[in-house]
């Protein structure tokens, strides 16, 4: 049936969402050589954060739809790709002699854009199974138990994440450091 009038969505929630979102993403990405111990246990810090993301887009496909869902990974995506090349350009411009803070900014941010391409097929592959098991999951439901949609969803698409993001990373890593040895 064709309708007339074009369907309107109450978008009150989706701009904050959407920002909240890519502000997890820059946060990881930020904080991606960080290490944090707790409880005797050592890990990297962006898994403690990074989950928000997967809970941020169950509630944009429930709400908003798989396709808005979509469009918001691929333009995050995108953002994230602008925000390592600033890095990488800002970080590689002559400093003062007297700044002495140059060889932390290398040591944090070095390896960005690795990190960021390794990221952002692990981010496509873990985002895309989160986000359609959420949907499947949401048929079979009926819409209803959106938290064990969203916990079963989470758990597939992060360990998709972790599965690809940390072995191709240290393969792009190893890659990017023989083309600058051998470049200098």
């Amino acid at each position: 049936m064709y309708r007339k009038e074009p369907i309107k969505l109450n978008l009150k929630y989706l701009l904050p969402l959407s920002f909240f979102y890519l502000t997890i993403y820059l946060a990881s990405t930020s904080v991606a050589y960080k290490m944090v111990s707790l409880f005797g246990i050592t890990e990297p810090a962006p898994p403690f954060i990074f989950p928000i993301t997967y809970a941020i887009l169950d509630i944009i496909a429930d709400v908003y739809g798989y396709s808005i869902t979509k469009k918001l990974i691929w333009y995050t995506l995108l953002f994230q790709l602008i925000f390592a090349l600033l890095i990488t350009l800002v970080i590689h411009l002559p400093s003062p002699n007297l700044w002495a803070n140059q060889a932390a900014y290398n040591v944090v941010f070095k390896d960005i854009l690795s990190f960021i391409m390794a990221g952002t097929i692990a981010t496509v592959s873990s985002n895309f199974v989160n986000s359609i098991i959420f949907s499947k999951l949401k048929i079979k439901m009926h819409g209803k138990y959106f938290w064990i949609r969203s916990v079963l969803s989470s758990a597939v698409g992060g360990a998709v994440l972790v599965g690809i993001i940390y072995p191709l990373h240290l393969k792009l890593r190893t890659r990017q450091n023989l083309v600058v040895e051998n470049y200098h």
